[in-house]
């Protein structure tokens, strides 16, 4: 990943992780530039690599489908990790899959000790906070990979 595609992945990111927080959408402009940076900002070097970054969006989408049908994960969150997911080849879905977790885990931990800590807030009583802002965690987790990619 080239330096102008490190600092557009993650800034893009990073954008979506603050929209998330503070009004608990990701404007599709969002997931919509960053699927049209990994063609510009970093293409693909072979058509094998093509397919594979296609390969993990598509199996992004597919799982995100799942999940959302199911209410698990906001709709704004699947589009961001599937235009993510263009930025990332095959063999690093699984580094990128196993920092999406940590991040998350660490996310829900700081969420539920704020709520402990702040005894009249109640996750089912605050305004806008029903569900947890994702998009953190895949910042978290697109900066974590995308470290490792730089070069």
């Amino acid at each position: 990943m080239s330096p102008i595609g490190f600092v557009a992945f993650n800034g893009l990111l990073l954008a979506a992780a603050a929209s998330d927080l503070r009004t608990m959408r990701i404007p599709n402009l969002l997931p919509m530039m960053l699927a049209i940076g990994a063609l510009l900002l970093d293409p693909p070097g072979a058509w094998s690599e093509a397919l594979s970054r296609l390969t993990v969006a598509a199996l992004i989408g597919v799982i995100g489908l799942v999940l959302w049908m199911r209410h698990v994960l906001g709709g704004g969150d699947l589009k961001l990790l599937a235009a993510a997911g263009l930025w990332i080849p095959l063999d690093g879905a699984a580094t990128f899959a196993t920092y999406l977790g940590l991040a998350g885990g660490i996310q829900s931990l700081a969420f539920l000790a704020w709520v402990k800590l702040q005894p009249t807030v109640q996750p089912h009583a605050a305004p806008g906070w029903r569900y947890m802002p994702y998009a953190v965690a895949i910042a978290g987790a697109g900066l974590a990979w995308s470290c490792t990619r730089l070069g």
